[in-house]
């Protein structure tokens, strides 16, 4: 039953409570109680990450937009909705450009007549008034994808980007408000499209306002040979404090509950900070090594180990698939089976681990050379930066691609950029390609080539056709997971202060955590979050974690801080070969949550699996009779396959188990000391928490192989009693069958003698007692027969000795 109508009233309450709310909800219930809630039945197939192919997004507005082109009313609330559910979309999802984009393309090309016809089928004011809101609403839905190229320029930390993006919305805003004034009819939609647009070039024009304000500065903290634009600070104190009044003015101007009051309240908080700050020192990195780190493990399935094997025959089968990962990775890549960006790869080199390790530890690496990667900055002038990329794998499954480059001359802008840049939070405004390749792909952000390169390199070792198909999903959450585990490594060579009177002086390397200092608390907090505005640096909050991991392995003025995600080794007055120290246990430690998690998710998976079988093993085994040969041959296949997959599990779980304690083990370092260094790195990166998982699902895979073994045993039972009546029922058929034919042969016999002399009363008499006598010792033997003991339960000679895969100790 009808209780409202779709008037632009109730429309206009809709958008503010699903933008207050960030939830599309109240279309849904608008669009029921007026009953067309049928037209949302396909429209929420298109917000799904990942978006849905162009052609499901025409045939879906074709369906539900197309027939309802000449009623305005509908059109408008469908639109709307549309229009809301991007906004949510965009506020749980940071850059899901492809879905306005779709709805957009698809709109332009397949309805560009779709305003023209509802003009010319509705009739009077009021609906002509609904199709004009329905066409600003439609530019809204296009003003979402221009404002998710100003975020992702935003997260760039490109201040010419977010110019030449926000601009435009600013203009067409602009062109909205004067629409909106001639609109007659609309009533509070008309009322509340004016405020939203007001809102919205607001906020833009604050932002292009910022990037202006953060440019001077910026300026602030270059060398005074670069300073083309420097100012007094004075002076520049001055134009920050003017920036300011113009931003604080457009956030005073809407309400507290405003759609984007927090957006502008951030502007605001960001311009207040940096011009408390412009007659502060500024931190310059004159010289630095920034190392990218994508941890990943290698699965198992992949990797060379014996594994016992059950025959049908009875006896047990060794299959041998190598030595160990680094040889059986160098062979591959030798003989050019790993394929990475569509070629092959066979640039191997064992790398040098150093004397930092200990002579007596396993810890050996090997090195996969990648073609050099290109990345082209987003500044005006195009900087273009060469890295270095390489697939490290390591004994001890901790694997990495690492990427290296340099920082020359980096103010803390190209700093902040730096130590975003592989995350996945960086914008997608950098170009990345391979150099000398002739190559023309491109990647939009360095994680998204990360990503490429692990899933083409896991791919290029699954040459065995034995290996589960599932396999794909289990290399795209590695690759997934060394992107969201990536990490910045930054290594401080020499460190300058740019001081408030423009000149410069050397700093110790412990200057980069002085809170006096612009730039600091770039390298005591954590990049993993997404930007709310420009250089949002300024107002980070020192990370609890950030303390000196160094401690007494450093000298005075040297400093490693680590964050979540970042770690800084600041030894500026240290010769590079102490620093290379440093820094090699600090990538040593990046790259463990990787194969941490990767070993939890392996053995969890095993751990499924093995539960599922077993209680599959629990059921047949209840309910099979046995009493056919097919029953029993059905539950012994599932039996083998059970004790295999706890044999694997178990290898898995020991070798983990061994490399777990290699990296625990005190002479994986050379001395005290550095293993000392080592640990306070281990805490410092939360491993303890990582290990304590994955030890708790080994522990889960020991408990859950006791518990199959009684399965096991009773399945032995099972089998053997099975076979103990089959051999019953087989003697006492023979015996009987050799009884009667015992039996049949003596009366046979009699019965010739009878036939060849004249039988005598008391000869018959004697050979019917015979034959009963006999008869009666061949009933008892059956007897005996039939009351033999059962068969002992003899071990299968295929089952996996518990001192050969079981778990270590």
């Amino acid at each position: 039953m009808q209780t409202d109508t779709l008037s632009p009233a109730a429309v206009a309450d809709a958008l503010t409570e699903a933008l207050k709310h960030h939830n599309a909800r109240p279309f849904q219930d608008l669009l029921s109680r007026t009953g067309h809630a049928h037209a949302l039945a396909d429209l929420n197939d298109l917000f799904v990450v990942p978006p849905p192919d162009s052609e499901i997004v025409r045939a879906v507005l074709r369906a539900q937009i197309g027939h309802v082109a000449g009623r305005a009313e509908i059109l408008l609330a469908l639109v709307a909705y549309l229009y809301a559910r991007m906004n949510e979309m965009w506020d749980f999802y940071a850059d899901q450009s492809e879905v306005p984009i779709a709805i957009i393309e698809v709109l332009g090309a397949d309805f560009p007549d779709l305003f023209e016809e509802s003009r010319r089928k509705g009739c009077g004011a009021r609906s002509t008034a609904m199709t004009e809101l329905s066409s600003i609403m439609v530019e809204n839905i296009r003003l979402v994808s221009q404002g998710m190229a100003v975020s992702r320029a935003i997260n760039s930390s490109c201040l010419d980007e977010v110019e030449e993006q926000a601009c435009p919305i600013v203009a067409a805003t602009e062109d909205q408000i004067s629409r909106i004034r001639s609109i007659r009819g609309g009533g509070e939609l008309t009322d509340w499209l004016s405020e939203h647009a007001y809102e919205t070039r607001d906020y833009y024009q604050a932002l292009v306002v910022c990037a202006r304000a953060t440019r001077q500065f910026l300026v602030a903290g270059t060398k005074a040979s670069d300073q083309s634009g420097h100012k007094p600070r004075e002076l520049l104190a001055e134009e920050l404090a003017g920036f300011l009044g113009e931003v604080e003015q457009a956030r005073y101007r809407h309400p507290p509950g405003a759609w984007l009051s927090g957006d502008l309240a951030a502007l605001t908080a960001n311009l207040r900070t940096m011009h408390e700050w412009a007659n502060r020192d500024f931190l310059f990195v004159e010289d630095a090594t920034v190392v990218y780190i994508y941890p990943f493990a290698i699965p198992s399935a992949l990797l060379d180990r014996t594994r016992l094997t059950p025959g049908w025959d009875g006896s047990s089968v060794s299959t041998e698939y190598g030595s160990d990962p680094i040889s059986a990775i160098r062979r591959r890549c030798e003989e050019r089976r790993v394929r990475v960006h569509g070629r092959s790869i066979s640039a191997v080199v064992d790398h040098a681990v150093g004397d930092d390790w200990g002579a007596d530890s396993d810890y050996r690496v090997l090195d996969v050379s990648l073609p050099p990667v290109m990345v082209t900055m987003t500044d005006a002038a195009r900087t273009q930066a060469n890295f270095i990329a390489t697939l490290r794998v390591s004994s001890l499954g901790n694997h990495s691609l690492r990427i290296e480059g340099s920082l020359v001359d980096a103010d803390v802008h190209v700093v902040n950029q730096a130590l975003r840049r592989p995350s996945v939070v960086m914008g997608a405004s950098e170009k990345v390609c391979l150099t000398g390749s002739g190559r023309t792909q491109e990647w939009s952000r360095l994680s998204e080539y990360a990503h490429e390169v692990i899933t083409d390199f896991l791919n290029g070792l699954n040459d065995d056709p034995s290996v589960d198909p599932s396999f794909g999903d289990v290399v795209q959450r590695a690759a997934a997971s060394a992107v969201a585990l990536s990490h910045s490594l930054l290594v401080v060579h020499s460190l300058q202060v740019i001081q408030a009177d423009g000149t410069t002086r050397y700093a110790r390397g412990s200057e980069i955590r002085d809170p006096a200092i612009v730039g600091s608390s770039l390298f005591v907090s954590p990049v993993g979050r997404d930007a709310v505005t420009l250089e949002e640096w300024v107002r980070y909050r020192p990370s609890p974690d950030a303390t000196d991991i160094l401690g007494d392995y450093g000298y005075d003025g040297d400093i490693v801080l680590r964050t979540a995600n970042t770690t800084v080794v600041s030894a500026p007055e240290t010769p590079d070969w102490m620093a290379l120290s440093y820094s090699a246990q600090a990538e040593f430690i990046a790259t463990l949550p990787g194969v941490l998690l990767g070993w939890t998710a392996e053995i969890t998976e095993y751990i499924r699996q093995a539960r599922d079988q077993l209680d599959t093993a629990r059921r047949l085994l209840q309910e099979a009779p046995m009493s056919t040969v097919q029953e029993r041959n059905a539950l012994q296949h599932t039996i083998l396959s059970l004790e295999q997959r706890y044999a694997d599990l178990r290898l898995v779980t020991s070798d983990v188990r061994a490399k777990l304690n290699g990296i625990n083990s005190p002479t994986l370092l050379r001395d005290l000391i550095r293993r000392s260094y080592f640990d306070r790195l281990y805490e410092a990166a939360g491993l303890a928490a990582y290990e304590r998982s994955l030890l708790s699902r080994i522990q889960e895979a020991e408990d859950l192989y006791q518990a199959a073994s009684g399965l096991f045993r009773a399945f032995d039972d099972r089998l053997a009693a099975a076979e103990s009546h089959r051999r019953r029922r087989l003697n006492t058929i023979l015996t009987t069958s050799a009884t009667l034919l015992a039996i049949a042969s003596t009366a046979e016999l009699y019965g010739l003698l009878n036939d060849l002399i004249e039988p005598r009363p008391w000869v018959l008499a004697v050979e019917v007692t015979s034959i009963g006598v006999f008869t009666l010792v061949m009933v008892g033997v059956l007897v005996l027969v039939g009351r033999q003991p059962r068969a002992k339960n003899a071990r299968r000679s295929w089952r996996v000795p518990s001192g050969g895969a079981g778990p270590a100790a």
